[in-house]
């Protein structure tokens, strides 16, 4: 008889995403506050399918997950808190590049069963890199906005994707936020979202 896999709930953002990618709807006891808004969270219409805690750390314990997945940044008093409870908390640094983004996929994988899963998304990424590579003839402009708008200099994953897919990044300019700039569609422009 195959192993039940683990009932889990996510208090980040950026791990709510990887669980509504590779866990079953029945494993995902409860997602973070932020997961069903649609300006942060790319899996808001999937969130809405489960509960939203609000971030207080007792609720967790009402869920009696099997494991937790939470941000390195998360509250350090909700995290340290479930930890003295005896929760098996699962804690994932911010991914700085898309190696990292990948590892952390397989890490969440393993974490929640979903080893084949895990490998899939992976190995779409890889494909998507590998098509952006092929198209580096195109020599497309990428204006990476980011949560809510912002358009941030020097942030590390965009000039990854930015990187293996070819393209200039715009010149470093003062930031502005996306709602003082004009979207035209004759450009051609890239928009990526980031976590």
């Amino acid at each position: 008889m195959a192993e039940a896999h683990p009932r889990v709930v996510s208090i980040n953002m950026c791990t709510d995403q990887l669980v509504l990618a590779l866990a079953d709807p029945d494993q995902i006891l409860a997602l973070s506050v932020y997961a069903r808004d649609p300006m942060l969270s790319f899996g808001a219409a999937a969130a809405a399918n489960y509960p939203s805690l609000s971030g207080v750390a007792e609720e967790v314990l009402v869920l009696q997950p099997d494991l937790v997945l939470s941000g390195r940044y998360t509250r350090q008093t909700t995290r340290g808190f479930l930890k003295a409870k005896g929760v098996a908390l699962a804690e994932f640094d911010i991914a700085r590049s898309i190696a990292d983004a990948t590892a952390q996929i397989r890490r969440a994988g393993e974490l929640l069963g979903q080893p084949a899963r895990a490998d899939a998304a992976v190995a779409a990424i890889d494909a998507a890199v590998a098509r952006a590579k092929a198209r580096q003839h195109a020599r497309l402009s990428v204006l990476p906005l980011q949560r809510r708008g912002w358009v941030a200099g020097g942030a590390p994953s965009p000039p990854t994707c930015s990187m293996c897919s070819g393209s200039p990044m715009p010149a470093p300019r003062s930031p502005l936020p996306a709602a003082s700039c004009r979207w035209r569609r004759s450009s051609p422009i890239v928009r990526t979202r980031c976590c």
